[in-house]
């Protein structure tokens, strides 16, 4: 019975634990977008953890589109913590994109940086050559 006593709060403690850190990526691209002329297409994401901001190193965040096996870096937008976008150029006989987000990021722990990753979903994009 003294065994039962501990059994649940350290199952409820363990729980706290690997529920407590949450990640979640957010598609903020539109579904379809008008072709472009340039070609380039802005992509943009939002990036929220729950993890505590001093375990997350902030300045080792690197985000990126991964398209055709291709990595195009994000950047972050200016005075924005969780939003990221970037350029990417689709070839203009294109007229359905295939892609995700992924992010490189590094947690501090125990005197040195512990390497993570994180990828989203796959996304559709749709170019539309008429746009309503």
């Amino acid at each position: 019975m003294r065994r039962m006593q501990w059994l649940v709060p350290g199952m409820l403690g363990a729980l706290l634990a690997v529920t407590g850190c949450a990640t979640r990526i957010t598609n903020l691209t539109p579904s379809t977008l008008p072709r472009e002329e340039s070609g380039l297409y802005a992509f943009e994401a939002e990036w929220t953890s729950t993890e505590r901001t001093r375990e997350l190193r902030q300045d080792r965040i690197r985000g990126y589109v991964v398209y055709d096996g291709n990595f195009y870096a994000m950047e972050r937008v200016s005075r924005m913590t969780n939003r990221w976008e970037s350029m990417v150029p689709i070839p203009e006989d294109r007229r359905i994109v295939f892609y995700h987000f992924k992010w490189d990021y590094e947690n501090a722990g125990f005197g040195r940086n512990h390497p993570n990753s994180l990828r989203s979903q796959q996304f559709q994009l749709e170019i539309a050559d008429t746009y309503p």
